[in-house]
């Protein structure tokens, strides 16, 4: 396992102001939970968006990441957009379940975008119009997040679309890449991200890399499709690399380990690169998590952790992303968190085994969370806490990064409604507590089970207690959504 990257942060630094100052970069974001959204629709659905005020000219990388859970028979697609609308190929993602056992399916987009000053919106939307033998209905969890470069920062933006196809088993071939910075020496945080088209029985390994002659070892994602009628893979990797303005940035892949396909594929997606210079305020630590054969079944374990020394307060951007492989009849619940747990919902990302022929699943989790100055510890933390008829042990090779932001935004969803409301008692029998603060009119609340089905639908009014009885809802765990915040029940 490498060893943790992390760029010293100033201690020494007088904060005038809390106000961002405009060379900095800066980070929003806004919480997804879709429960059972008809998409078969003939126009895109507008699962989140998020406005965010662009102070002066530069670029933004919008991303839409998270899991969804649909019909196996339903080609789900889904994008991060400038608009309500997306476009074939690198405007979207394709996803399949790999079968109604094994619905859930982590995906994650990325467009960079030039943006104007002015007040922008930025979309995730969510569509089933191609293939449709199933419900047309989807579930998805997630979060749509903003980070803005200025022009005028020493922090930049770099990017490029991916389009190839062609042979990737004779040796490895370079998908995109993005050239060298004039800048001083820094760390850029890689991302790849988008979809492949392969045969069944191809293992294709994806991976971001400082050179072109990436080999299986160095790092990377497993994709494989499904079957010969489900060929979409999705794709997502990170990683970061200290680089002066002689480096050049590159996405790789190659198939060299199961090779009963054609060995041809054709790749979609995105490669965008943020360069943080070591003088600069906001920073980035970064470690790789690899570890097998861990047991989490009893109770949430965390895998690793990072710790940054923020100078003032701010918000820390934590990512995660990689691929498990699991056994049969294990669901796995995986986040990225502030402690040592994690909440259901966007909170975290939920994957079963596929198939006993293709035991990977990729992920990729996000959250925004609000930092004080001094030391801030995140985690990933990883359980089988459902289903859980197979060996309850995990083996993992992921990215874990934090990302701080000497920023004063507010306009973040999961935070100005994280305390939206309370319940207890948890476990409860027949009676459950809401309360919610004085700040919020009504809100809608609704109880469902976890295969998204809606039990109960009742509203809480500001600031009083709502008791409801719950004596008629079956027994486990059960999610309890109010306004946009999902939290988890468990029902004896």
């Amino acid at each position: 396992m490498k060893k943790i990257l992390l760029c010293g942060i100033a201690s020494a630094v007088t904060l005038v102001s809390t106000a961002l100052p405009p060379t900095e970069p800066q980070v929003a974001q806004t919480s997804i939970n879709s429960v059972s959204v008809n998409l078969r629709t003939t126009s895109p659905v507008v699962l989140g968006q998020l406005a965010f005020n662009v102070p002066e000219a530069g670029k933004v990388s919008v991303r839409f990441d998270g899991y969804c859970v649909s019909d196996s028979a339903d080609l789900i697609v889904l994008a991060a957009s400038d608009d309500r609308n997306w476009t074939p190929n690198e405007g979207n993602i394709g996803i399949y379940a790999a079968h109604n056992s094994s619905a859930g399916r982590s995906f994650s987009h990325t467009r960079v975008y030039d943006v104007l000053p002015g007040l922008d919106t930025f979309f995730a939307v969510g569509q089933n119009f191609v293939t449709t033998n199933g419900s047309g209905l989807a579930s998805v969890y997630g979060q749509l997040t903003v980070e803005f470069f200025p022009a005028s920062s020493n922090a930049l933006l770099i990017h490029n679309d991916i389009y190839y196809s062609g042979d990737v088993r004779s040796t490895q071939k370079v998908l995109q890449k993005v050239w060298p910075v004039s800048e001083p020496a820094g760390m850029v945080a890689l991302h790849i991200d988008g979809q492949t088209w392969s045969d069944a029985g191809d293992r294709i390994m994806v991976t971001t890399y400082h050179s072109p002659s990436w080999m299986v070892g160095s790092g990377s994602v497993v994709v494989m499709a499904y079957n010969n009628n489900q060929k979409i893979g999705v794709f997502s990797h990170s990683g970061v690399y200290n680089t002066n303005s002689t480096d050049t940035l590159y996405a790789v892949a190659r198939n060299v380990v199961d090779v009963s396909g054609s060995g041809s594929a054709s790749f979609y997606g995105s490669l965008s690169g943020e360069y943080f210079p070591s003088a600069g305020v906001a920073q980035i630590a970064y470690k790789d998590v690899e570890l097998n054969d861990v047991f989490i079944r009893r109770a949430p374990v965390s895998l690793d952790s990072i710790t940054i020394n923020a100078p003032v307060a701010g918000f820390a951007l934590v990512q995660w992303d990689g691929y498990i492989t699991s056994q049969a009849g294990d669901r796995m619940v995986l986040a990225v968190s502030a402690n040592r747990g994690w909440a259901s919902g966007p909170g975290s990302v939920q994957l079963s085994m596929p198939y006993m022929n293709n035991k990977y699943n990729l992920f990729s989790h996000s959250r925004l969370f609000p930092v004080s100055a001094g030391a801030n510890t995140f985690y990933c933390v990883a359980e089988n806490w459902q289903d859980t008829l197979g060996d309850g042990k995990l083996d993992i090779a992921s990215n874990f990064i934090v990302k701080y932001f000497n920023s004063s935004l507010t306009a973040i969803n999961d935070l100005t409604q994280a305390a939206a409301f309370s319940m207890y008692p948890n476990p409860a029998g027949n009676l459950l507590n809401i309360q919610t603060g004085q700040q919020f009119g009504s809100l809608p609340l609704t109880i469902y089970d976890l295969a998204g089905r809606s039990l109960l639908q009742t509203e809480v009014k500001g600031g009083t207690l709502k008791q409801l009885d719950i004596s008629g809802l079956p027994s486990g765990v059960l999610l309890v959504k109010c306004g946009q915040v999902v939290k988890k029940l468990v029902k004896y």
